[in-house]
């Protein structure tokens, strides 16, 4: 397996695991009984914010009032 393909590997782990509402803290232990790998927190954010959608025309879209 190459390196690429298991950073991949790991980054699927991740996002499932957020998407299935574990903590940072349990998403770390997971990694680390899996791999022997120790994440951060902030290695965790970068990669569960693939989810967030692209959220930019929400910051234009002006709601109209209501009479």
């Amino acid at each position: 397996m190459s390196l690429s393909s298991l950073r991949e590997d790991i980054d699927n782990k991740i996002l499932s695991l957020f998407a299935l509402g574990m903590s940072y803290r349990d998403i770390q232990k997971h990694v680390a009984e899996l791999y022997g790998l120790e994440i951060s927190d902030g290695a965790i954010t970068h990669i569960t914010d693939k989810l967030l959608p692209d959220t930019s025309f929400a910051q234009e879209y002006k709601i109209p009032e209501m009479a």
